[in-house]
């Protein structure tokens, strides 16, 4: 049969050590005050990119609500007119929810730039909006309202984009100041 070894009783005997072979220790980032806070900010919708976005997106939802009233020209454009406009709130609208609560400070990535060349496209495709409603006003007075809206979303859009372009080139600079150490380096040839 099997032998058992005999255990001395001694060796449970020893108190348990009461300090483990490591150190817990804790530390705390200190907070940058430089950096936004995440939460609404009421005071975006005061600055005049927050006012043209809201606008955007007003003229957005007026200008896919005339394309879809008249279904006489379903088949003529109305089709491109309802996805630029209702592409154009959707995006507009994440764009603003981002900005009104300081989001974008927190996001990797150049999103000045992203926005800017956003703004770009969407300017062009609601002036080709309002072209296509033009060539088809003949078919209904929703459809002159839905050139207007589109028309003066385009506009609205060109402004937009002409403030991001201004805010990205200020981030840009604000970057390569930081990138080269507080050195300010000129980018100018000479020739």
């Amino acid at each position: 049969m099997s032998e058992f070894k005999s255990v001395p009783t001694d060796a449970f005997d020893e108190p348990l050590n009461e300090n483990p072979p490591y150190t817990p220790t804790t530390t705390s980032e200190p907070i940058n005050p430089s950096e936004p806070k995440t939460g609404f900010d009421i005071n975006y919708l005061k600055t005049v990119p927050g006012a043209l976005k809201i606008m955007a997106m007003i003229l957005d939802i007026l200008g896919f609500i005339c394309a879809l009233v008249d279904i006489s020209w379903t088949f003529y454009g109305a089709g491109y007119v309802q996805w630029a406009t209702m592409s154009g709130f959707i995006v507009t609208m994440i764009f603003f929810i981002f900005h009104a609560f300081n989001i974008f400070g927190r996001l990797p990535g150049f999103w000045e730039l992203y926005e800017f060349i956003y703004l770009v496209i969407i300017s062009i495709e609601m002036a080709i909006a309002a072209i296509v409603c033009a060539a088809r006003a003949g078919f209904g007075p929703s459809i002159i309202a839905a050139c207007v809206f589109t028309a003066i979303a385009s506009v609205i859009y060109i402004m937009d984009a002409v403030l991001a372009y201004r805010i990205w080139k200020e981030a840009r600079e604000k970057r390569l100041k930081e990138a080269r150490g507080g050195q300010i380096l000129s980018s100018c040839i000479i020739f």
